[in-house]
């Protein structure tokens, strides 16, 4: 046993037997479908390059919000044809999202990044985002290509290509390569459950390696909804937790 404390013995071995066996508990709870209206769900589900917008949206705000913006900016600037978009130039984007109510916490960076993302969608990718894995199933070289787009690290890349399995069963390679991605609710649960001592991205997708090593990006969503339902960032619901049972609670 590792330790006594309020909940019982703890014994990490079986917190990560109980994450195992219900990592898919919640897929469908949070997925998009469930956080967006129809009109902007639809939006990204049938457009690529919506999508893409949104990943790159996914910083700072709730996934609502972030998800949200590729439709509330096409209703602003009329469309989101690449096309249009560069016609417009970069101020133009970033004032479209910046006007009232703003679209996003930080829209002069999502608007630069949008528009540097359509530069690089109409170089390298004929106007569509879906060539970026369309083309190459292999979820190593996917993250290499996303990783190239202005404001997309590994952890949205990482994000980007579970959704893409997870909403839209992109036939995705080489699982193994796709990380959990290091978020606020995730860093939380792994520090307080006791599952990692250091709130690291090292130590976090190591330790999400160990319990799901065929596939850690799956565990994105398990954490994430704990975290938004029950483990929050004060005055946690330890009570109702799925997690109580096996958690250091460390406070």
């Amino acid at each position: 046993m590792d330790k006594t404390n309020n909940s019982g013995l703890f014994q990490i071995d079986e917190l990560e037997g109980f994450i195992r066996a219900n990592s898919k508990m919640f897929q469908e709870k949070v997925s998009l479908k469930e956080l967006l209206d129809l009109p902007r769900y639809k939006l990204i589900e049938e457009d690529s390059n919506a999508f893409l917008f949104g990943l790159i949206s996914d910083q700072s705000v709730k996934a609502e919000v972030a998800w949200s913006l590729p439709y509330s900016l096409k209703q602003r600037i009329g469309g989101l044809a690449i096309e249009a978009i560069l016609d417009l130039g970069e101020e133009e984007i970033i004032k479209a999202i910046k006007r009232k109510p703003s679209l996003h916490r930080f829209p002069s960076s999502i608007g630069e990044y949008i528009f540097k993302a359509a530069e690089k969608l109409n170089e390298s990718y004929d106007k569509k985002a879906s060539l970026i894995w369309g083309e190459d199933s292999s979820a190593g070289n996917i993250l290499v290509k996303l990783k190239e787009f202005k404001g997309i690290g590994h952890k949205k890349a990482s994000l980007g290509l579970s959704l893409l399995i997870r909403e839209f069963d992109e036939p995705i390679t080489e699982k193994s390569r796709i990380d959990i991605a290091y978020d606020l609710h995730i860093r939380r649960i792994f520090i307080r459950s006791g599952l990692t001592k250091k709130d690291t991205e090292n130590e976090i997708v190591k330790k999400a390696q160990e319990i799901n090593h065929q596939y850690p990006g799956e565990l994105t969503s398990f954490f994430w909804h704990i975290g938004r339902n029950w483990c929050f960032a004060s005055k946690p619901n330890c009570i109702g937790c799925p997690l109580t049972d096996y958690c250091k609670k460390n406070i």
